[in-house]
């Protein structure tokens, strides 16, 4: 299967807009840390994030993980959980002030800088966690390949095209992925345990939430 037929491209500025994205990004994110309050949703939406917080958080304390891997884990929002359920934690982040912040924040966690796609790792890890993070991602299935080898396990989520295509007639920019298309290539590598959709307030699932076996 090509890994394209997972991404839509809702615009063309995705690229040319990159490092103004970053930078509104770490703004937003400073912003996050220091009053608990985002910029980047609106109440509604913030909602859902927190209920899905809440819902990986309650999967990842079942599993009770000694090691868990964290991918891209951004604001540190994920984190702080997961250090008070798991002895051991690393995290891969890509971008540098949010990994500058990150070290500072939790010095008792392994933060690697780098780039999940091309990063060689070795060792394994009882969970994998990946959320917020395959929107940006265009090779998902080369990256599962990569979680495949890393873990027993993996918890992440997606954003369906559909719920993108809702959001954006305003024509900003994102990014949405086909969730059937997704769902069929994660039997090639692994079998779902637990799946949970988030709904809007439009009725339209926002989140979809996986916990895969590999």
């Amino acid at each position: 299967m090509k890994d394209n037929t997972l991404m839509v491209d809702l615009s063309s500025k995705v690229k040319q807009n990159r490092w103004l994205f970053h930078d509104r990004y770490n703004s937003i994110s400073d912003y996050f840390r220091e009053t608990n309050i985002t910029k980047w949703w609106k109440p509604e939406q913030e909602q859902k994030q927190q209920e899905k917080l809440k819902g990986i958080t309650e999967w990842i304390k079942e599993l009770k993980p000694e090691t868990v891997l964290e991918i891209g884990p951004g604001t540190g929002r994920f984190t702080k959980e997961l250090i008070s359920i798991s002895p051991h934690v690393t995290g891969i982040e890509l971008n540098e002030h949010q990994f500058k912040k990150l070290i500072h924040l939790y010095p008792k966690v392994n933060f690697i800088a780098g780039d999940v796609t091309t990063i060689a790792l070795k060792g394994s890890f009882d969970l994998i966690m990946c959320i917020d993070v395959l929107v940006h991602i265009s090779d998902i299935p080369g990256l599962f390949f990569k979680f495949k080898s890393w873990g027993k396990s993996l918890i992440c989520d997606i954003t369906p095209v559909e719920w993108y295509k809702n959001y954006n007639k305003r024509g900003t920019v994102h990014r949405g992925i086909d969730s059937k298309e997704f769902e069929n290539m994660i039997s090639d590598f692994g079998t779902v345990q637990k799946q949970k959709d988030f709904i809007d307030e439009n009725g339209i699932v926002q989140y979809k939430v996986y916990q895969i076996i590999f």
